[in-house]
């Protein structure tokens, strides 16, 4: 017998196709829009084998770059380039491993490109995480205002206290969690009707975990990640490591493009990673701190995987 949650799956399912089948017969209709016009003005002599063949479609014709950066440039060229788009992309360590740092990066690397950024915080204080931001930004105007930086809180209601943020959605969380899908999918909605395209932060898959059973927890970030690669976004959800067992990191990798893992080793930080289609290496690599970001030691370019 169907149960709710089979029937709340099966109608995701099916506003992700319907979305992906409106976005292909747009593009296919432009297509034809565009060869007709061709056509028709090499009929009239006007155009004699001076335009090059029609480009197959791809997201760099849309405005939207195939791969964006990280916003610490070696871990770009690590990555050849950047992350992809669309893509999801965990990154996965202990606490104060660099994930942080990198993640606060890539918010304000994508603020300092008019892109918006999308944040969802189910065990962060947003004010916290705004203001971190900030000191990368330096004087930039207020992002919130801006409508380039959306918060959703799930934060701060559950340690009863008010939100720092006039701006932000406040959520009571994923502990019911078809609400939380609601009002995340409207939030997204809202950015690619305002904006076009976003980026997407989620602090932290940890946090989701602790508050709901395990199978929801994979139900429902594999809604998440679907929704946003259809919806065709970068992003990135941290999740600390050691705290569950293996069997739950492996879940959330299965919906995942990539993983960029931290490791500390004494006084030593280093991070590898797996996935993500052709990097520059997969060995683990020391990273070295300064200021707000994180440089990269070397890595071997001939160990290219």
């Amino acid at each position: 017998m169907d149960t709710a949650d089979d029937r709340e799956d099966l109608k995701a399912a099916r506003e992700i196709i319907a979305d992906l089948d409106r976005q292909i017969n747009r593009a296919v209709q432009e297509r034809k829009r565009l060869e007709s016009l061709i056509n028709a003005l090499n009929n009239d002599g006007k155009v004699e084998n001076q335009l090059p063949p029609f480009p197959e479609i791809s997201m760099s014709s849309t405005g939207i770059p195939d791969r964006i950066s990280t916003g610490v440039s070696k871990l770009d060229d690590l990555l050849n380039g950047g992350i992809d788009v669309p893509s999801n992309v965990v990154l996965k360590g202990p606490p104060f491993s660099g994930k942080e740092v990198l993640a606060r990066n890539f918010i304000a690397r994508s603020i300092s490109e008019n892109i918006p950024v999308l944040v969802v915080s189910l065990d962060r204080d947003i004010g916290k995480i705004k203001s971190d931001v900030m000191k990368i930004l330096g004087g930039s105007k207020d992002p919130e205002e801006t409508e380039l930086l959306k918060f959703i809180d799930a934060y701060s209601k559950t340690v009863q206290i008010q939100s720092p943020s006039k701006h932000a959605i406040v959520s009571d969380g994923v502990s019911n969690y078809s609400l939380f899908i609601k009002t995340l999918d409207a939030a997204s909605a809202d950015m690619i009707e305002r904006h076009g395209t976003f980026r997407f932060i989620f602090f932290t898959l940890t946090g989701m975990i602790s508050q709901i059973d395990p199978k929801v927890f994979i139900k429902t970030l594999q809604h998440i990640t679907q929704k946003r690669r259809s919806e065709n976004v970068a992003s990135i959800y941290l999740m600390d490591q050691g705290v569950f067992d293996e069997s739950v990191y492996e879940s959330a990798n299965y919906v995942m493009d990539g993983e960029i893992e931290f490791r500390v080793d004494f006084s030593k930080n280093y991070l590898r990673v797996r996935g993500m289609g052709n990097v520059k290496s997969r060995d683990w690599i020391e990273i070295m701190f300064h200021g707000n970001s994180f440089d990269l030691g070397s890595f071997d370019l001939k160990r290219v995987h």
